[in-house]
């Protein structure tokens, strides 16, 4: 891919995000996924989730930039570029079944025009600030299709670099590093929570953002928000089957992904809002599916 700026810059941009190459060598990924995800998601106390997926099934190819994605020199046009978080990336899942080719085999895009930058633990932060790089582009996206990341997640400055904040899972390293206490993160989470107002607001920024910028750049947008509705109706609809017994959620490799069959889901959504869009509302959420969903503050009990 042919950038106007140098690549010293993009290589500087990368840095800033925190993307890190060495992050998916096969040797680590395979480590990290079958012992620590599995682990923690798996017991024989515990059997909710399961994955039809072996070591040898999936692997990354990643670009020099650290994007799961052809090198960029090696594109002569970009049909589809896709933008979001470690479910874009397809962290856990063949390449083969990650949304983004299964976008493109439903637009008949060949597989050599789709440039992925998904990043694994992406804000929605992290994608805007990814985006604002497709104004460099001298070859310019067709079709941007986006699926936003978790609306609670935030970004925070340290080490030089923008540190993605998972405000329910933050490592005594990171609360150390950026002063934070529990008592703020309880708060936070608390807050975020219950307030749909916010969440609606940082997706509807988000949105208004990336269109801008992709009409600028003539490009088609698409834009999805991974929001709880989302994520339960995706795994409820696909999974779990009552009527024979089987309770069980299919995942990716390491268990906290998933796997083809809601890949093809998402697939199918990004589809249907190319031929027809419709009102981002449908996909947020909000105190009525809420109190259906039985989404409840992570702290509220402490």
């Amino acid at each position: 891919m042919k950038w106007k700026s140098t690549e010293h810059e993009l290589t500087h941009l990368v840095s800033d995000l925190g993307i890190q190459k060495k992050r998916y060598n096969l040797n680590w990924i395979n480590k990290f996924e079958f012992k620590e995800y599995h682990s923690k998601w798996w017991s024989k106390t515990n059997k909710k989730y399961k994955t039809i997926y072996s070591v040898s099934d999936v692997e990354y190819h990643i670009n020099k930039f650290g994007f799961r994605t052809f090198n960029f020199e090696k594109f002569s046009e970009i049909n589809l570029l896709t933008l979001g978080c470690s479910h874009t990336f397809g962290a856990g899942t063949p390449e083969s079944d990650i949304w983004p080719n299964l976008l493109a085999e439903k637009l008949n895009i060949k597989k050599n025009t789709v440039c992925n930058l998904g990043i694994c633990g992406a804000s929605i932060e992290k994608v805007l600030i990814i985006s604002t790089y497709l104004l460099h582009m001298e070859i310019k996206p067709k079709i941007v299709a986006v699926l936003l990341p978790h609306a609670e997640r935030t970004i925070n400055w340290g080490d030089n670099k923008y540190q993605s904040i998972f405000p329910w899972d933050v490592s005594e390293e990171d609360r150390k590093a950026y002063n934070l206490n529990n008592e703020q993160l309880k708060g936070y989470i608390n807050w975020v929570s219950e307030n749909f107002s916010y969440q609606t607001a940082k997706i509807n920024m988000a949105i208004d953002i990336i269109s801008s910028i992709c009409k600028m750049i003539d490009s088609k947008c698409i834009i999805i928000p991974f929001t709880f509705k989302l994520r339960i109706e995706s795994e409820h609809a696909s999974y779990l089957k009552p009527q024979s017994g089987e309770h069980f959620i299919n995942k990716a490799r390491d268990l906290s992904h998933y796997d083809k069959i809601v890949h093809t889901r998402w697939a199918k959504l990004f589809y249907t809002e190319y031929l027809n869009p419709t009102k981002i509302d449908n996909y947020l959420d909000n105190n009525r599916n809420a109190n259906v969903l039985n989404l409840k503050p992570l702290y509220e009990n402490d």
